[in-house]
């Protein structure tokens, strides 16, 4: 199974507090799960922060792109 492309465009939220009202990024990952991890990994170094700080990302605002592959 490959990747797929997943593209995020929705609110970073961080502890119940939206942070960045509108953020777009795009990621390949083998299942849903695996994109929001990536993308929060994404949304942190975007932030300038460390990885282990709580991230929120919106799954309704995940598309996967069938056409991205």
């Amino acid at each position: 199974m490959g990747a797929h492309k997943f593209e995020y465009d929705g609110p970073i939220i961080s502890y119940d507090k939206v942070i960045e009202e509108k953020w777009k990024a795009t990621t390949f990952a083998i299942s849903k799960d695996k994109a929001i991890n990536n993308l929060k990994f994404q949304a942190n170094k975007h932030l300038g922060r460390t990885k282990n700080n709580k991230l929120t990302l919106l799954p309704e605002r995940l598309v996967e792109d069938k056409n991205g592959e």
